[in-house]
């Protein structure tokens, strides 16, 4: 600011100068000082009096504040002197969180109180129809007339959590507990964590049924009363929650079945839980009160009460996943009938077979969201639960009937029933093999090649993917067959894609060309060659030898396996390896190999086939292996036109050698001495005499058939010469 530009300006000019420029100084070395100080320590300040006065009074300020607190929350966390700093913060961090759950827990409260009384007003308390007997066979109603119209079941109090990871118990609390609330974790051989532990393990291992579940309940049993005369209440309100679990506090056996529905969910939601007591039916609106429900644990895992179920492997897990339930003290009437060796062991069995009554199991697959639940849904399921405890009775007796009163088979029930209450929920996991299972429940429809099988993979983990992040299940993001068939066909365009899935759903006609390409990829790879099966595991059809033909120099591997040279190795079948000739020349040109061991199988089928049509087969076998051929033994097998034949070319190549052979009444062929017999010369007599006795008309004798006999047998006139003379030869070798 200058005044001779400005002759108006304040009276205040030289003071601001000075402000001005004592403020900079002050700043600058304020700036410099504060340089100093090092950050989270102040080891150089605690020195100074006032610094130290001042933290002192605002530390214990502080602490009275968070012992206060602390104390308010959780009485049982006291400060001590002892504990150090690392002690106090978990202390302060344990009870941070349980006023932050409290918060939380309060604020829910708040938000479903408000929703409850506006559904209140529309209670479900169906009344049965009166006219309707107890086991009527219910009119055909088509699934979509329930859908259409129906509001679903609002689960905005739910949060869909499909991460893949472990999965982690959900109780609160642990009533009926030995031992306090522990989430162990388990670990694999590779220290890798796979789930956590039973809540209720050691009170399941040492559980044992009272003595008055295992004794013979006196006849006759009271058979339960219709369902139009029962009692039934649909719980969809914290109070109907609250009288439930009173009741259940007061009786000591309960009938439990669950609604599930998985065809729109990834991972399935538990829609209802039926209750039946002596006092009547309850219908438990699970996805309202989802998260009120563990409440029930207080009557489901008291070791006094028998929980009777049917099947309750999926329903225990159910169970424990969505609503944090467990059960202690289980009757599976499941196990019961494979106790008790029976034919059908289906819930619907069991009702026909004790109480008579027919049911249609046509809801078991409804989608059980819909509200208003209609009323044969609703009498549907209250007949799951209905007859339950009348069952688990008739069957208990039978039981202790079969050993004349012996526990034996019922305490083995309850054995059964209790590893199905051990069984912990664990997430389906993808890997790397999950459409090999996929496949091989199909290969009798689907021929897939090693692209074809990329391509599976590929759409198996895509599908699984897109259905988590839709929160739908993978089967109605893009079906089973659906799915093989494109990975079959590897279309290559869209249109083929859409005359390959006429029916598919708009969430996978947005996916259409993501597939497209996918299936691209897939049908550029390059076809690999195929594999070779090791020589242990290769079928034994594949060789033309026998196990007996090997000789003794063959080498084995450490296990035993007989390793064979390449060039000893021969693909050719069995059947290829032995041949069937009738008539054939001699010096074959067939290279292959035939063992000692076939030529017997062989010739001993053909004998077999001679006495079955009195016809003479030959079986010719030739080796080429060997120097020795066997030639010098195949004439004796040949048809009188093949060895006249023969005869004949020997004859024009050395004339004297026939000549001598027709002199001494002998033929030979190949180096083989082949013996004839001469022909009689009273033959053209016989037939001259013949005639005319005929022309005589005398009676013509029988006709005899004489075979020949020899009148001075001497074998020794059978030898050729060249026999007789390689008999010398060898006889003087040996002198």
């Amino acid at each position: 600011m200058n005044s001779t530009l400005n002759p108006n300006a304040p009276d205040f000019y030289p003071e601001l100068k000075k402000v001005t420029q004592d403020g900079y100084l002050t700043i600058k070395r304020a700036v410099k000082s504060s340089k100093i100080f090092t950050t989270g320590k102040f080891d150089s300040l605690k020195t100074l009096p006032a610094f130290k006065s001042v933290t002192s009074d605002l530390c214990r300020y502080v602490t009275s504040q968070i012992e206060e607190i602390v104390f308010s929350e959780t009485p049982k966390v006291v400060f001590t002197e002892e504990d150090g700093e690392e002690c106090k913060e978990e202390k302060i961090a344990q009870s941070i969180n349980n006023i932050l759950d409290r918060v939380n827990k309060n604020l829910e409260a708040l938000c479903e109180m408000e929703k409850l009384q506006t559904t209140d007003k529309n209670d479900q308390n169906i009344p049965p129809k009166e006219e309707e007997p107890m086991n009527e066979e219910q009119g055909q109603i088509e699934q979509h007339d329930l859908y259409e119209g129906q509001a679903m079941a609002t689960t905005s109090n739910t949060q869909v959590y499909n991460i893949e990871n472990i999965w982690v118990p959900i109780l609160p609390e642990k009533p009926n507990f030995l031992v306090p609330l522990q989430l162990k974790l388990l670990y694999d051989s590779n220290g890798k964590a796979i789930g956590y532990e039973h809540p209720y393990k050691i009170e399941l291992d040492i559980y044992e049924p009272p003595s008055n579940f295992t004794n013979i309940v006196p006849e006759p049993i009271p058979f339960p009363a219709p369902l139009k005369n029962t009692n039934y209440k649909f719980v969809n309100t914290l109070s109907k929650l609250e009288e439930l679990v009173r009741h259940l506090r007061e009786v000591d056996e309960i009938a439990v079945d669950v609604e599930h529905h998985n065809y729109r969910a990834y991972r399935g939601v538990t829609c209802l839980v039926q209750i039946s007591t002596f006092r009547g039916d309850y219908v438990v609106d699970a996805m309202v009160l989802r998260r009120h429900l563990y409440k029930l644990n207080y009557a489901f895992t008291d070791p006094k009460k028998i929980k009777v179920l049917h099947g309750a492997d999926m329903d225990v897990l159910w169970l424990q996943r969505d609503l944090g339930v467990y059960i202690v003290g289980l009757f599976d009437t499941y196990q019961a009938a494979i106790a008790l060796d029976l034919q059908n062991k289906s819930l619907k069995a069991l009702l026909k077979l004790y109480c008579k009554v027919n049911t249609d199991k046509k809801y078991q697959t409804a989608d059980w969201r819909v509200r208003p639940l209609p009323y044969e849904m609703v009498k549907y399921a209250r007949i799951d639960t209905h007859y339950l405890l009348y069952i688990w009775k008739r069957m208990k007796n039978q039981l202790l009937e079969l050993n004349d009163g012996e526990k034996h088979k019922l305490m083995k029930v309850f054995l059964s029933s209790r590893d199905v209450c051990l069984s912990t929920y664990k997430k389906h996991v993808v890997t790397e093999t999950s459409h090999l299972s996929l496949y091989q429940r199909y290969h009798t429809d689907f021929d897939l090649s090693t692209r074809s099988l990329a391509a599976l993979k590929i759409l198996y983990k895509w599908r699984d993917d897109y259905a988590r992040e839709l929160d739908e299940s993978p089967a109605y993001v893009l079906p089973n067959v659906l799915m093989l068939t494109l990975a079959e066909k590897l279309p290559t365009d869209l249109k083929s894609i859409r005359e390959y899935c006429p029916s598919a759903k708009k969430v996978l006609k947005r996916s259409f060309v993501k597939i497209l390409e996918m299936l691209k990829t897939c049908r550029e790879m390059p076809e690999p060659s195929p594999p070779v099966m090791p020589l242990a595991i290769r079928p034994l059809d594949e060789f033309s030898y026998h196990m007996l033909d090997l000789p003794n120099a063959n080498t084995s591997d450490e296990n035993g396996d007989v390793v064979m040279e390449p060039e000893r190795i021969v693909h050719e079948s069995y059947s290829a390896a032995v041949k069937y000739v009738t008539s054939s020349p001699t010096g074959s040109d067939d290279n292959r190999f035939c063992s000692p061991y076939l030529r017997y199988v062989k010739c001993v089928k053909v004998e077999k086939e001679e006495k079955k049509n009195d016809k003479k087969e030959v079986v010719v076998a030739v080796n080429t292996n060997t120097e020795n051929d066997l030639t010098e033994f195949t004439p004796i097998f040949k048809s009188k036109e093949t060895r006249e034949r023969e005869a004949e070319e020997r004859a024009k190549e050395n004339p004297e050698a026939a000549m001598e052979a027709d002199n001494a009444g002998e033929g030979t062929s190949n180096d083989f001495t082949l013996v004839t017999r001469r022909k009689r010369k009273a033959r053209a007599k016989r037939d001259a005499q013949d005639a005319e006795d005929k022309v005589g008309n005398k009676p013509t004798p029988p006709t005899k058939r004489v075979y020949y006999q020899y009148t001075n047998p001497n074998y020794k006139n059978f030898y050729t010469p060249r026999d007789k003379a390689i008999a010398k030869m060898q006889l003087k070798k040996r002198k």
